[in-house]
């Protein structure tokens, strides 16, 4: 089972093996299963859920190995992690996840062209996408649409939209037992074999063993 404490007031301190850490008010955090921790939280208000795998929280900082924790006081993340641990399908955890990748994005889309490329690339992942194409799609010059998708998400276009897909195809190695040739196409990999190459630039390991043990 996944732990995911929502630390509303106050602070708590947890330990591991591994180390402590110090986490304070409007933080998510999240302990992957088989975690062994000890929690000291005096005078603290939390709200804990008990989450059955799969689950991931890929944009979670590591404090420490096996704990993942972001400062956040939207109330809407509550909710969506209230839902999240609620989900009885994987429908219904994919849609709770994709709102928690949302909120975890707030500044996403400011600039217009920005949002629809994000837009853009969400509906059509599986397609093939270039910086020229791209910016055809939202009405926008190449060299405009780099700049300002850089400047506020932190990456340029193909870079963002490589690191959704492996986030998308993380998902469903988790929440599905589609074969990896599958989830290829899903995600927008030509061949099971070019996806895995990826896969394991990004995360280190192939898909079939990151299934058996995700990071």
């Amino acid at each position: 089972m996944w732990t995911i404490s929502w630390v509303r007031r106050g602070s708590v301190t947890f330990s591991t093996v591994r180390g402590t850490c110090r986490l304070g008010p409007a933080r998510l955090v999240a302990i992957a299963p088989c975690t062994a921790y000890a929690v000291t939280a005096p005078g603290v208000s939390e709200t804990w859920w008990f989450v059955s795998p799969p689950l991931t929280l890929p944009d979670l900082p590591m404090v420490l190995p096996g704990i993942r924790s972001l400062r956040l006081r939207d109330p809407r993340m509550r909710r969506a992690v209230h839902d999240l641990a609620r989900a009885t399908t994987p429908a219904l955890r994919e849609n709770s996840w994709e709102r928690i990748q949302l909120l975890l994005h707030p500044a996403e889309g400011r600039h217009p062209a920005v949002r629809a490329a994000l837009a853009h690339l969400r509906a059509h992942l599986a397609q093939r996408h270039g910086l020229d194409s791209l910016a055809s799609a939202v009405g926008c010059s190449r060299s405009r649409l780099a700049e300002v998708f850089a400047a506020e998400i932190g990456l340029p276009p193909m870079a963002w939209l490589e690191r959704e897909r492996m986030e998308r195809a993380k998902r469903l190695l988790l929440a599905s037992d589609m074969g990896i040739a599958d989830i290829a196409e899903q995600v927008g990999y030509a061949n099971a074999f070019h996806f895995t190459t990826r896969f394991r630039v990004a995360t280190g390991l192939p898909p079939s063993a990151w299934r058996r043990a995700p990071q």
